[in-house]
């Protein structure tokens, strides 16, 4: 008897996993919007940290063996822009970005997010990087 109620939650929890990979199957992928600030981005970051001078979407996409701050401080930046900027547009999921990041797990970008977040208030050269990146995105998608 116990042996049918195992089996039963088995059967119960690969169907809920079915059903959440084919929600995020059809969630909308970023649009435009997202490599405009990922352009944005990697114009603008290394102007005022001048060790990310080699940063790239596909860069960003990588998995590295090691944690590359140069690497990861912009990546995290750009997980926060879009979550903050594009998600009342879009309704950006952190799984949207992390898939948009090269497959990464919704709870890397959520902390990703968070990391970038604290540094912005900390950091005054940061905060104004934000900014010149923001200013950057618009021209870039025709806003004035």
């Amino acid at each position: 008897m116990r042996d049918t109620g195992i089996r039963g939650l088995l059967h119960i929890m690969q169907a809920l996993s079915e059903a959440r990979r084919e929600v995020e199957q059809q969630e909308a992928p970023p649009s435009n919007h997202a490599l405009l600030l990922a352009q944005a981005l990697c114009e603008i970051y290394p102007r005022f940290f001048p060790k990310s001078r080699r940063i790239s979407l596909s860069v960003f996409r990588k998995k590295y063996p090691k944690r590359y701050y140069f690497i990861i401080h912009p990546r995290q930046a750009l997980m926060y822009l879009l979550h903050e900027a594009l998600n009342r547009e879009e309704q950006l999921s952190y799984g949207a970005i992390g898939r948009f990041l090269g497959n990464m797990d919704h709870a890397t970008v959520s902390f990703g997010c968070q990391a970038a977040a604290k540094r912005i208030q900390e950091d005054l050269q940061l905060c104004c990087c934000m900014g010149a990146i923001w200013k950057r995105y618009r021209e870039l998608h025709g806003e004035s």
